[in-house]
């Protein structure tokens, strides 16, 4: 039998899909992970849903539901602003799909990731992967296999990935400067994760849409003015945070919309632009 040479493989970014990347290739090849920010740079955003092919792959890297302290989803049940409910979809995913549909919070995935690409153990095949932090790319030279460094320093690779984002500089390396940019949705989401023993303290008991008796569901509140209003609230690792995704759009802001995953809302805003959805909401985001 030939034996392989392992390639060099470098990977822009440092994220939910470079580290996936580096644990697959991981298993053949050398490989080293260039991101931007420092190693204790939380995960932007909240709460994530995966669905039946995402928690297959995930199942394939050797992911656990248990490991990513997941909840499995059991639909979804949509409500009017009042709190009415209007529709409840359950879902077998095991059953339809052959795998669940897991509600995680964003760091818990990418903690799990990060420990599949460079963990040591048995249970994770070949050579660990290298994560090179505060390691900014200016430049990607994609016929030749080099990337620039921001302190000027030039890597050489066999093999170079992009996972870089929405802003990447490896996509305009490979398909030109003038690549499409991003398309703005006009829409602008509040997100922010409560401690479902906060909601409890706060309210006095769990509200009846987002009880879990007879199951753990997304529950949708949706404005049926037409304002393109909506609240997305859900659980998440392992029931005990509440994720909440509330959107609006950007014609109704006080200022401007930033593109920014991070930005501060203003938080009274957020309340007069639900002042119409139940009131328990309204406490919680106080």
């Amino acid at each position: 039998m030939t034996e392989r040479t392992p390639l060099r493989v470098a990977i822009i970014g440092g994220g939910i899909a470079g580290l996936a990347a580096a644990r697959v290739l991981r298993e053949q090849h050398d490989v080293t992970v260039y991101e931007r920010n420092a190693s204790d740079t939380a995960e932007a955003g909240a709460a994530v849903g995966l669905g039946p092919n995402g928690t297959k792959m995930a199942k394939s890297l050797g992911l656990a539901k248990e490991s990513l302290k997941a909840v499995v989803s059991s639909g979804f049940r949509t409500f009017d602003q009042t709190g009415a409910l209007l529709k409840e979809s359950r879902m077998d995913c095991a059953k339809a799909f052959g795998s669940e549909w897991w509600m995680v919070h964003r760091q818990d995935l990418k903690d799990a990731l990060f420990e599949a690409a460079t963990g040591e153990g048995s249970e994770w095949p070949g050579k660990p992967a290298r994560i090179v932090f505060k390691s900014r790319v200016e430049n990607v030279d994609p016929e030749n296999g080099l990337i620039q460094l921001g302190d000027g320093s030039i890597v050489e690779a066999d093999l170079i990935i992009g996972a870089d984002g929405i802003h990447s500089k490896t996509r305009a390396a490979v398909v030109g400067l003038e690549h499409p940019p991003p398309v703005p949705a006009n829409i602008s989401l509040y997100r922010f994760t409560v401690p479902l023993s906060q909601v409890t303290e706060l309210l006095g008991e769990i509200p009846d849409a987002l009880k879990s008796e007879d199951g753990t569901f997304l529950a949708s509140f949706i404005a049926a003015d037409g304002s393109n209003r909506n609240a997305v609230i859900y659980p998440c690792r392992n029931r005990e945070i509440m994720n909440f995704a509330c959107a609006v759009p950007d014609s109704i802001l006080k200022q401007q919309s930033q593109e920014s995953w991070t930005q501060d809302g203003d938080l009274e805003e957020m309340i007069r632009h639900f002042e119409d959805f139940p009131p328990w909401l309204h406490t919680i985001m106080r």
